[in-house]
């Protein structure tokens, strides 16, 4: 019988099969389709070869968390509105377990193990930008649930247009995609060399990076912000380049406690299948 953490993401839909040690023994992925009851399709079919005791799946945008529907998959996934994801999949002869949203899995994922530290802020880069926040009590949702959508922080009045339909949010400036527009622009061709050079750009993005971080820190209070997300995966010294400058441009309550991801891309499935695991357990 196995544990199964799926993540949907904008391109790919992946699955994980966890193992006793927490870690992923299987993983598979496929496209992810234009429809939701394509999504439902192809998990059925991912799940088919699998004897599953327990199935958790992690998602971008907003979830119902007590009838295990999708309520808003945000600017950055096609827009379906509300989708009852448990009852779709029930349909299909598969039953769901949990459902989250991708930074909060990608949290709990990452904090598995011995990286578990209460009071972690996590900060997803890819193409948007989210966040998750573990306190003492657990994950902090807010009140609708909605909480910790940082990227939809306006941090240029008037500024870029966002997918959200806002003006200047940080997603704007600082999502993978704007990141790689500053770099090509710049005429580099590697993210890396871009980053750990004295190019204006990428001086900019690091500051202008830096100090939504300082907001955060006076905001939150974290013990440690944890970078993941693509960024993670192509810049990985990100992590030492913002604590340098959060030191340097907060002010004393700013400890630029910054480390970047270690699990991955395997982060949000493992999450996923861990409260999956979790919600079987107490059902029973």
């Amino acid at each position: 019988m196995c544990n199964i953490g799926i993540d949907i993401g904008g391109t790919t839909i992946k699955l994980g099969v966890l193992n006793a040690a927490g870690a992923l023994a299987a993983k598979r992925s496929v496209d992810t389709p234009d429809t939701p009851d394509g999504v439902a399709d192809a998990i059925r079919e991912a799940v088919s070869e699998f004897s599953v005791e327990s199935l958790g799946i992690s998602t971008a945008g907003t979830v119902d968390r007590k009838t295990l529907s999708l309520t808003d998959l945000g600017g950055n996934v096609n827009a379906w509105g509300h989708y009852p994801l448990k009852d779709a999949l029930a349909a299909r002869g598969v039953r769901l377990d949990a459902l989250e949203n991708d930074m909060n899995c990608a949290l709990i994922g990452e904090m598995h193990g011995a990286d578990a530290v209460a009071h972690t802020l996590w900060i997803g880069i890819g193409t948007g930008i989210g966040g998750a926040y573990y306190g003492e009590d657990g994950l902090f949702r807010g009140d609708r649930g909605h909480a910790l959508e940082i990227g939809h922080t306006i941090v240029v009045r008037g500024g870029r247009r966002c997918s959200c339909g806002q003006r200047g949010c940080a997603e704007a400036y600082f999502s993978a995609g704007a990141l790689k527009a500053a770099r090509d622009a710049a005429g580099f061709s590697d993210t890396q060399a871009f980053l750990a050079s004295e190019d204006p750009a990428a001086r900019a993005y690091l500051e202008g990076l830096a100090d939504f971080c300082i907001g955060l820190e006076n905001t939150f209070d974290p013990a440690r912000i944890v970078i993941g997300g693509g960024i993670a995966e192509y810049a990985p010294q990100i992590g030492r380049l913002l604590s340098e400058l959060v030191r340097s441009r907060g002010n004393a309550n700013c400890r630029g406690r910054i480390a970047v991801a270690t699990k991955g891309n395997d982060a949000g499935m493992i999450g996923a299948a861990l409260l999956g695991k979790a919600a079987r357990e107490e059902a029973q």
